[in-house]
């Protein structure tokens, strides 16, 4: 299974998200949405969901601050801040964190889970520039990568 994963779009989604999530079954957003427009552009692509971030105020009762999501077998959580995740995870142990916040991408374990910041697709704050990520989740284990937009 493939998974979009954007964070921090803060109201603007690029043309270029359409392009690579166009074979993901799902998609989830980790917060500052900005706008229900974004979600709507993105269920146009694919089956989503978001959680709110600590910009997402008009958002508030809308979005929920945490996700938790069972792909494919896989259990995910999805938070704005790291912190939230992981003391999610500590609670009832996940397989992925999704979380985004610092508007920059980042794949790597913590605490022996996988955890994945996407960055930022319209205020990117790392020399890679607007990126989104890409889950797979197969019978093997869920692996990400971050892809530039």
């Amino acid at each position: 299974m493939l998974v979009g994963l954007v964070s921090d779009t803060h109201g603007t989604l690029p043309s270029g998200v359409a392009r690579v999530f166009s074979r993901c079954q799902r998609i989830l957003h980790a917060g500052d949405v900005g706008s229900l427009e974004v979600l709507r552009e993105l269920e146009s692509i694919a089956p989503a969901d978001a959680v709110a971030g600590n910009m997402d105020g008009a958002l508030t009762g809308v979005l929920d601050e945490l996700l938790r999501v069972t792909l494919a077998g896989a259990n995910v959580i999805v938070a704005h801040r790291l912190e939230e995740a992981l003391r999610a995870h500590r609670a009832s142990p996940a397989d992925v964190l999704v979380v985004g916040h610092t508007h920059v991408p980042m794949v790597e374990r913590r605490e022996g889970v996988l955890v994945v910041n996407p960055g930022s697709v319209s205020r990117p704050r790392s020399a890679a520039g607007a990126t989104v990520g890409v889950l797979e989740i197969a019978a093997r284990g869920a692996i990400a990568r971050i892809v530039a937009v």
